[in-house]
């Protein structure tokens, strides 16, 4: 089984019924409020997030900041460290998840992670190197041991999130 962090991220949003690409409104200038609604009711984590960010930018004098696609960013970030998280919960030192670390699909990879692709490790190290939580990562792991108790975790944090 192979997993691409940032793609689940992106899927789990969209079947959730939020359209990431209408997060913010330049007819208003504001958050598209339907949106962070449905965020919020999803995981008041994200909404949060979305907020914190929204207002950052807005306090910016840059008139160059494209708002929707920080946004996008933010929300998509912060939805993969919330999975890389709840996958992780249950490790155990006598029972890791071992995996494949899997190049990133990103169209200029980080040269940090490159470093670790095809390297066999597990969960929890692979995480501490920040597969799936470092930003804009987008790089995928395989697992090869464990798989029946990751996917019960997998199945758990979607039931949560």
């Amino acid at each position: 089984m192979i997993i691409h962090p940032r793609k689940l991220a992106q899927d789990w949003l969209q079947a959730a019924g939020i359209k990431i690409s209408e997060l913010y409104s330049p007819s208003t200038g504001e958050i598209n409020k339907i949106e962070l609604r449905k965020i919020y009711a999803f995981n008041p984590v994200l909404a949060q997030n979305i907020i914190e960010t929204f207002n950052r930018l807005n306090a910016s004098d840059n008139p160059n900041i494209k708002f929707n696609e920080n946004l996008k960013t933010t929300l998509i970030g912060s939805m993969t460290t919330e999975i890389m998280k709840n996958v992780s919960d249950g490790e155990t030192k006598s029972k890791p998840t071992l995996i494949k670390w899997m190049p990133s699909t990103a169209k200029e990879p980080d040269a940090y992670h490159s470093r670790f692709y095809g390297r066999v490790m597990t969960l929890k190290a692979a995480q501490d190197l920040g597969l799936g939580i470092r930003w804009g990562c987008k790089c995928g792991f395989q697992v090869l041991s464990g798989g029946d108790v990751f996917k019960s975790r997998l199945r758990k944090t979607k039931a949560t999130l």
